[in-house]
């Protein structure tokens, strides 16, 4: 017996992924990929077209839930954030050896210079 995921009954314009999420379902891209293969979408990779169909099926109550049952982890964040996590925390880490932990407030105002007036 095939099983479906509860027919979708939240907001108007709303996203595949958020979609998902309000349900308390995982979002991760396996998992959607998971979906896809369940509910004949070949190829899945996330462009719009594909996410809009299967947002198209959720709304109406026919979209597929995979066969092996268990959701993805969803925890599990795409790769594209992980390495801009990444990134975002070797940049604090760089910053904090090259320029100390010292806040912005800390320097000293600067001392405005006297201009010489010019002689005629």
């Amino acid at each position: 017996m095939t099983q479906y995921f509860e027919k979708y009954r939240g907001a108007e314009r709303v996203s595949l992924v958020n979609a998902l999420t309000e349900m308390g379902e995982s979002a991760s891209y396996n998992y959607r990929t998971r979906i896809a293969a369940a509910n004949n979408i070949a190829n899945y990779t996330g462009t719009a077209t594909q996410n809009l169909q299967m947002l198209s099926l959720l709304k109406s109550g026919d979209l597929i839930r995979p066969a092996d049952g268990a959701a993805a982890d969803s925890t599990e964040q795409p790769k594209s954030n992980r390495k801009w996590l990444f990134g975002m925390a070797l940049a604090g880490t760089i910053g904090a050896l090259f320029f100390g932990k010292k806040k912005m407030t800390d320097k000293k105002p600067r001392k405005k210079k006297k201009r010489k007036k010019a002689s005629k």
